[in-house]
């Protein structure tokens, strides 16, 4: 595969924070002016204190300017020193070791340690400092007791008197050791160091390690290191409100950010990205995925299957060349295009977990059978590149091997390997086997060591650049003495919440990999790599944080993202919600964040329902005399957007039915805040008082609102009742004539016209 240069990855690469260390900034800098290789990040064994180191004993104060921690991590006296670290990070310590150099000893070359003392006390104080070195480690329990407890016994290798510091105070002195003082034992080794203050308070002695070699006498090991690129917990991905949104994924990626920090140190020692395809939005999702994407349900309500009856896996998809994206072609502004830019450009191996990175460990344990809904499928090659991008499944804590089986199940297409973390892989506890493996099935392994990898994650900022570069040589070394004869592949990845100083971690890489004993590795050449046996399955229980995914929470998951995608169609131009709720919220990314995966699964079944309550049908009352008309059924709209291809339909209650609907149902579209009134063919066929029930539904058959039920007095006007009421008025109308006819005219009396004027 094609690399650029490390001058052309610098220009690309975003810078991981506005204010970093003067001397960080001026290293990359330097070293991307010089065009020269990742090694030149502060290299292993280049000298890195200015002027003549002091004997042992005497003091070694370096004056007060500020602080620079290139060249090997050493440093400088800064008191007051207003630099701000780069990542966030703890409180100083009283005492820190900044500095071993060289970083890997050999014979007849001097050792120089550099300390830094902060006065943490409010009164002057005259400290004391000794270096303690002590015999071999053997092993790497042995490196780690000593950094957990560091032996204040070890035989004193130098030590000096400090010039008294000020309340608040802070100077780095350099202290030598002589090369016939370390007395390295053959052929290679690591031996520990403690370094102890007396004088201040609050000091606690601190270890370091010295990694050496005499003579090669091992075959190397070969290390791939590897960095997550995964979302963020952030609930306002499922926001509301789609700017909202968009602005949570923005702020992933942005400059700053913890995943931009991740990226520049990944691109800085050409590190293979292990990326979520979700932040590269649209980009990162082959166009037919949309329709079976996620482990929930698919919009028409019903799971993909994944497997035949006889339990042989289904035929996965054909291909599709859709992510070929022509990025020129693309909004430059979105988040998405941005970080595929990046990609791009630098020319790392990046590899792909499936969109959402779904939690398999957590999902299988949810549910009765162990199985998993398909998993969405990730783009084949980088989007604006031809560089391809084999899909891993990662799951977090144990991977079983039931996971693994409905890993497999599950996947549209093979994963191009499973990578175990979090788990003991190998029958002997003392021996470390390689990273390529196979399970019984035949299926690819990866197995991370973990052990390395968390050191890793330590390297928050530059303080702890040369205590985790110190800890992971060593406890390199110590891993290469288990098995020193056998070519072992060894693979570090970090876990999902790595908040790195990209300065430090690309330091402490650096000299990993330009240690004698190591032989760097990418990752296609680990996936590449032949099989070195067989793992074993996990005995210990998951580690790591716990998942929000159980049984319970799943299945309302499941109903929560089915809802979403039947509504999303309805509604504007269906950004009102987001179009990967189901995987998100099934996403490895909520372990450890219970409250976050809570907060964004309330939000989101909020809006739902909003939009659902927002479209409904009037209740109401209708008399109907007649025996064909119109029933007028009315729908009202109270948000503020359109919404579209909605259907009415109607249930007449009762049997026999005394009213027979003939319409289909209606297919609406209702404009905000209005109202629609709909009109149905309607058959009356005997009175009487008649329950319509009226439902919404989308064209996913999501209902809207709740059913209303309309009323209807049904009196029908048919024939037989026109004649009867013709008959009654005809017999009223003959039976009055009679009456008039039978009685005849009547006549005046002679005595009633008596006395009337007749004139």
């Amino acid at each position: 595969m094609n690399r650029h240069p490390i001058d052309a990855l610098r220009r690309h690469a975003v810078p991981a924070r506005a204010l970093a260390s003067a001397v960080a900034a001026g290293a990359l800098a330097v070293g991307g002016a010089l065009g020269g290789p990742p090694g030149s990040l502060g290299a292993p064994g280049t000298p890195g204190m200015s002027g003549v180191p002091a004997a042992p004993g005497t003091v070694a104060a370096a004056p007060a300017t500020p602080a620079a921690h290139g060249n090997g991590g050493s440093a400088t006296t800064r008191p007051g020193s207003a630099s701000l670290p780069a990542a966030p990070r703890a409180a100083d310590p009283a005492i820190a070791v900044t500095g071993v150099d060289p970083t890997i000893a050999t014979p007849g070359v001097d050792v120089t340690v550099d300390v830094t003392l902060r006065n943490t006390t409010q009164r002057r104080v005259d400290p004391s400092v000794r270096v303690g070195i002590g015999s071999r480690l053997r092993t790497r329990a042995d490196v780690a007791d000593h950094a957990a407890e560091p032996s204040t016994s070890l035989p004193r290798a130098a030590g000096a008197t400090v010039a008294a510091l000020e309340p608040g105070e802070e100077r780095t002195i350099a202290l030598r050791i002589p090369a016939n003082r370390l007395g390295l034992p053959r052929p290679y080794g690591v031996l520990p160091i403690t370094v102890s203050v007396s004088g201040l308070p609050d000091a606690r002695p601190v270890a370091s390690f010295l990694p050496y070699q005499v003579v090669k006498e091992y075959q190397p090991l070969r290390v791939g290191v590897a960095l997550p690129v995964t979302a963020d917990p952030q609930p306002a991905v499922l926001a509301p409100d789609p700017a909202e949104r968009l602005e949570a994924r923005t702020r992933m990626v942005a400059e700053g950010s913890r995943l931009d920090r991740i990226l520049t140190a990944g691109i800085l020692t050409d590190a293979t990205l292990v990326v979520d395809p979700t932040l590269l939005g649209d980009l990162g999702r082959p166009a037919r995925a949309r329709a079976t994407s996620g482990a929930t349900p698919s919009p028409s309500g019903t799971t993909t299957p994944t497997t035949t009856p006889s339990g042989a896996t289904a035929s996965p998809p054909e291909s599709s060349g859709d992510s070929d994206a022509d990025l020129d072609a693309t909004d430059p502004h979105d988040p998405g295009v941005r970080l595929a830019r990046r990609l791009a450009t630098a020319g790392a191996d990046v590899w792909f977990v499936p969109p959402g990175d779904p939690d398999v460990s957590a999902l299988a344990s949810a549910t009765s059978d162990a199985t998993l809904p398909r998993l969405p499928e990730a783009p084949a090659t980088l989007p604006g590149t031809q560089l391809a991008t084999p899909t891993v499944d990662w799951p977090a804590g144990t991977a079983s091997s039931q996971v693994r089986g409905a890993i497999a199940a599950s996947s549209p297409q093979p994963p191009a390997a499973v990578i175990m973390q979090g788990t003991r892989t190998d029958a002997d506890a003392g021996r470390t086997g390689s990273a390529a493996r196979e399970d019984g099935a035949g299926r690819r392994i990866l197995a991370v060591d973990d052990r390395m990898s968390a050191l890793l994650g330590g390297a928050s900022g530059p303080a702890q650049t040369s205590s985790v570069t110190q800890r992971v040589l060593a406890d390199s070394v110590a891993l290469l003495a288990e098995s020193p004869g056998l070519t072992r592949s060894v693979m570090l990845l970090p876990d999902r919440s790595l908040d790195p100083d990209p300065d430090s971690l690309a330091r402490a890489i650096q000299a990993l990999r330009t240690a004698p004993w190591v032989t760097p590795v990418s990752g296609g050449d680990l996936l590449a790599l032949p099989s070195a046996g067989r793992i074993i399955d996990a005995t210990t229980p998951p580690q790591g944080s716990a998942s929000p995914i159980d049984a319970r929470n799943l299945d309302d998951v499941r109903e929560l993202s089915h809802t979403t995608e039947g509504l999303r169609p309805s509604f504007g131009d269906g950004n009102l919600l987001p179009d990967d709720a189901g995987e998100v919220l099934v996403s490895t990314r909520w372990r450890g964040h219970p409250a976050a995966w809570s907060q964004a699964r309330q939000q989101l079944a909020a809006r739902v329902a909003t939009l659902s309550d927002g479209v409904r049908v009037v209740p109401s009352a209708i008399n109907f005399f007649a025996e064909h008309g119109a029933l007028q059924v009315t729908v009202v709209n109270d948000l503020d957007v359109e919404v579209r291809d909605v259907r009415l339909t109607t249930d007449v209650q009762g049997r026999p039915p005394r009213l027979i609907v003939h319409s289909a149902p209606q297919q609406l579209t209702i404009r905000p805040r209005s109202r629609a009134t709909v009109r149905l063919d309607t058959e009356a066929v005997a009175a009487g008082v008649v329950p319509v029930t009226a439902s919404l539904r989308t064209q996913a058959g999501t209902p809207l609102g709740e059913d209303a039920t309309v009323r209807v007095r049904v009196q029908p006007t048919n024939g037989w009742l026109l004649l009867a009421a013709g008959g009654v008025v005809g017999i009223v109308f003959v039976f009055g004539l009679f009456r008039a006819i039978r009685a005849g005219e009547r006549r005046v009396a002679a005595a009633d016209l008596e006395g009337l004027d007749l004139r």
